[in-house]
């Protein structure tokens, strides 16, 4: 594709932790590095994250405080005019962005990028999507891409898919007795069901140690009650501050992902990159690109004690750096999506 001319921004809310988030980062600071004219719009503050955002990387900040104020729609507006294509990251945003769209009679190419994790399990329409249905959908997963064309009803030159990526950090290495335990990372909320992993932790006799903000009180509250009447108070660790979560990987033994329900998950593919051995449940992107191939990786229940032997079962170990390289790569990701802006465009 001829790139030159082409003026592309990237929309999310802010830059928390979350795999949306770390899309977003990627996609931006691979199309700077492309010398493509990109840029990066945060609808309302900047987020843990917003340092791996590259220097020079052109940057909007609407600091929004009130929704449909109507001072913050005509500057996101402004800010978003005279791009060509505006790719939002998650529903809600893309719901303000379109609303922007249509007050202001904008000529722009509006693209959703969905990131939900729960498609598997909850596939209704919201509301805000059957009145602005998008022209240009890319899911992260097959299952959103299915849910597109057989929900949303749009046309298939509309919908891509584009899964999730990492950019490989290089990290310490720690070998064998060195190496303490077990790790979970994917913020707090029932949805992750960490009260699994902390279940099979204590069915192991390893420490765990859980990445991730509390995003349910009433979820953290359980977990805690858990891990009292296990006793295992001692063996149980959080961590709710470190953003690099690539060069925390070198000190655990294994991963697990206990998640019920997810689109990617982008953590699956740090522990490639890493050559981090996991267990993970059978939901997602990841598991329908390899799960066949590598079946030792995916579990298709929640049984304590089949996890349990899994984990301790001898297997040969696999290259998950290769693994991660032939399917998962940045150069294929940026190419991937250079690709999907061409076929915008034509």
């Amino acid at each position: 594709m001829k790139t030159t001319g082409l003026k592309v921004i990237h929309v999310i809310d802010t830059l928390e932790i979350g795999g949306a988030e770390k899309m977003a980062i990627l996609g931006v600071n691979s199309l700077f590095d492309k010398n493509i004219n990109s840029a990066l719009l945060l609808l309302v503050d900047r987020g843990a994250l917003y340092n791996e955002v590259h220097k020079g990387v052109k940057l909007f900040e609407l600091k929004r405080t009130k929704l449909l104020s109507y001072q913050y729609l005509n500057k996101c507006c402004e800010f978003i005019k005279t791009f060509d294509i505006v790719h939002v990251h998650m529903r809600y945003n893309y719901k303000y962005i379109r609303l922007v769209q249509v007050l202001f009679n904008l000529k722009i190419k509006v693209v959703l990028h969905d990131h939900y994790g729960s498609i598997d399990k909850e596939v209704s329409v919201p509301m805000f999507l059957k009145i602005f249905k998008p022209r240009y959908y890319i899911g992260v997963s097959k299952s959103l891409t299915s849910w597109a064309g057989l929900s949303l009803n749009i046309p298939e030159k509309g919908i891509f898919l584009l899964p999730n990526c990492i950019s490989k950090k290089k990290v310490k290495h720690l070998v064998g007795k060195n190496k303490k335990g077990l790790v979970v990372v994917g913020n707090i909320k029932p949805i992750k069901n960490q009260l699994f992993a902390i279940q099979l932790a204590h069915a192991l006799n390893k420490h765990v140690t859980i990445y991730g903000k509390n995003q349910d009180d009433a979820y953290f509250e359980l977990l805690k009650k858990e891990i009292a009447l296990l006793n295992y108070k001692d063996y149980v660790h959080f961590n709710d501050h470190t953003t690099d979560i690539q060069g925390e990987l070198y000190k655990y033994e294994l991963a697990l992902h206990t998640a019920k329900s997810e689109s990617g998950p982008l953590v699956l593919i740090e522990y490639l990159a890493q050559n981090l051995r996991f267990l993970s449940y059978s939901t997602g992107e990841v598991f329908k690109t390899i799960g066949e191939e590598y079946p030792d990786l995916f579990m298709d229940n929640f049984a304590i004690t089949e996890w349990k032997r899994e984990v301790l079962k001898e297997i040969e170990p696999y290259d998950l750096n290769a693994i991660y390289k032939n399917h998962f790569s940045e150069t294929k990701y940026t190419q991937d999506c250079i690709n999907i802006y061409s076929k915008i465009m034509m």
